[in-house]
């Protein structure tokens, strides 16, 4: 992931990002009357076929299969109940494709659909496949346009889904920028009606006074909200993604945003060079811990000052049922969460050894495959307690 050091919104007229995610939510994609806006979908298009034409890579997350369905069907709100919502899902995601597929093929490129959940994260085998499918839909000019699977899934259809996806991905992918299209950027405050509303230029960070700008309302056709996309934006610019919230009916907003005429809220990048790939998907992917161990005041100086792994004569308890490279959580004495990290070993094997020397841990077992629970690579200390 190289890119120039994206402070200001100026900064964007010199960025053309070898990878960008580009996430559009429901109200974007859709009209009032739940029929697809064709202006949106060909403006992203062209933009990422020029894109494309100069060996740059774009990932589309589209919302809109729910809020297409509605449409298709003639109903005038969106449902409440889950099988409805799954069934409508249903009928509109083909059509979301479809119209995908007809923006891009004006101009001679072919989409590829991808239906993801948050689960396929949990997997490593699964969210490598992922990569691996992405890459090569790369090499072979295809742009990928990503959803939830909402036919399938319970917790996803809920607030927030598609920008964790979007935040997933860019993640995992390392992409060079990302971009949330949703009805404005950040506003000081909800502008009344005819009025312009005054956009926050620039978060360096997440404090008070920006939450309190926040509002989590949400609409008849989407399942987001701004405080949703204010964390998921904090979230990668600390992976080091620069990240932007913007308008996405504004006319031309893409070509606006990388010729630095502003308009939007930037998230610059910040962080990055603390973290690996596997560390970045670690820390900010929303993994559930599958486990938790707690470990004593002189593993946690361990890992905060002297950034070492942890061992197994730090830990003095463990909870869970876990294998060997899942995603546990660290805790101090006290239950503050310190780190996660990939486990080199299973919740039994982490019992049996709690406490102990790492020379007694063959004795223990039988073998000695590692002498850390968990590696200082597969280790990421959390911002607030660093």
């Amino acid at each position: 992931m190289t890119h120039p050091d994206i402070q200001t919104h100026a900064d964007l007229a010199r960025f053309d990002p070898a990878l960008l995610v580009i996430k559009l939510g429901s109200n974007v994609v859709t009209t009032d009357v739940g029929q697809l806006d064709h202006a949106v979908l060909d403006h992203v298009a062209r933009f990422a076929s020029e894109r494309l034409a100069r060996g740059k890579h774009t990932v589309i997350v589209s919302s809109g299969a729910v809020a297409s369905g509605i449409g298709e069907m003639g109903l005038r709100q969106r449902p409440k109940r889950l099988p409805e919502k799954q069934a409508l899902a249903a009928i509109g995601q083909g059509r979301l494709v479809a119209h995908w597929a007809d923006a891009f093929g004006q101009h001679d490129r072919h989409v590829a659909q991808i239906l993801l959940t948050a689960k396929d994260f949990d997997d490593r085998r699964r969210y490598l496949n992922i990569r691996y499918t992405l890459e090569r839909l790369f090499g072979l000019g295809v742009v990928p346009i990503v959803n939830e699977n909402d036919t399938v899934t319970v917790d996803e259809l809920r607030f927030g889904d598609n920008d964790d996806l979007a935040l997933l991905i860019a993640i995992k992918m390392l992409a060079d920028c990302l971009i949330l299209l949703t009805s404005s950027g950040l506003c000081r405050q909800l502008p009344a009606p005819g009025q312009k509303p005054e956009v926050v230029e620039v978060v360096g960070k997440v404090t008070p006074e920006i939450e309190a700008m926040v509002s989590t309302r949400t609409s008849s056709r989407g399942s987001g909200g701004m405080a949703n996309k204010i964390h998921v934006a904090d979230q990668a610019a600390r992976s080091g993604i620069p990240t932007l919230i913007a308008p996405g009916k504004q006319p031309g907003i893409l070509d606006d945003l990388f010729a630095g005429k502003g308009g939007a809220t930037l998230f610059p990048p910040r962080d990055h060079a603390r973290y690996t790939r596997r560390q970045r998907f670690i820390a900010f992917s929303r993994i559930t811990p599958r486990g938790r161990v707690w470990i004593d005041e002189g593993a946690v100086r361990a890992l905060i000052t002297a950034k070492k792994s942890l061992l197994p004569a730090g830990v003095r308890r463990t909870e869970g049922d876990y294998a060997r490279q899942d995603v546990i959580e660290v805790l101090s004495p006290e239950g503050r969460p310190i780190a996660r990290g990939l486990t080199n070993y299973n919740a039994r094997e982490v019992a049996a050894i709690l406490g102990k020397r790492t020379t007694e841990i063959e004795k223990i077992l039988g073998q000695r495959d590692y002498d850390e629970i968990i590696h200082r690579d597969n280790l990421v200390v959390l911002e607030s307690n660093g």
